[in-house]
């Protein structure tokens, strides 16, 4: 893996006035046949998981994949979820994001900065801060969400 990785972090940009990160889920839940609305809605619901197959982030370090989660769909929401999964040993190399970056590890273990963080142990990544990490020896599975910068706009190079 290149040290030079960088994140495909476009679902922060604006695409009109939603955010592509919104439009790509609202897309993929209208494909699937979910309806949203004033109701509950769960990742058990018929159509949901074929809306999160179509939702594949891409470019993701080797050992890695990762998938947004279609909930908070406003177009102006502050946040978009995901969940990666990464194998045994697999290492996302030091990068920073324009926004901040919440993760909690759900199983398995991730290694940063000497620490291991293992299952309900979590990780705030304030904007523009440079970090990395490794999945322990079992991998991992990471819910993690962005917090959209103000005015979303294009992630710097």
């Amino acid at each position: 893996m290149s040290p030079t990785w960088r994140p495909d972090d476009s679902f922060l940009n604006k695409e009109g006035r939603q955010l592509k990160g919104v439009k790509q889920a609202k897309d993929a839940l209208k494909k699937a046949g979910v309806r949203g609305g004033r109701r509950i809605v769960t990742s058990q619901d018929p159509g949901m998981d074929a809306a999160i197959r179509d939702l594949p982030r891409p470019r993701m370090p080797k050992g890695f994949q990762s998938w947004q989660l279609p909930v908070g769909l406003g177009a102006d929401h502050p946040e978009i979820h995901f969940v990666t999964v990464g194998a045994p040993g697999a290492v996302v190399p030091k990068h920073a994001h324009r926004g901040e970056v919440f993760r909690i590890v759900i199983s398995g273990s991730i290694h940063h900065n000497g620490k291991t963080l293992t299952a309900g142990h979590w990780m705030h990544v304030p904007p523009e801060v440079s970090y990395d990490y490794t999945a322990g020896p079992l991998g991992c599975i990471v819910y993690h969400k962005y917090a959209v910068p103000p005015g979303g706009g294009p992630i710097p190079k």
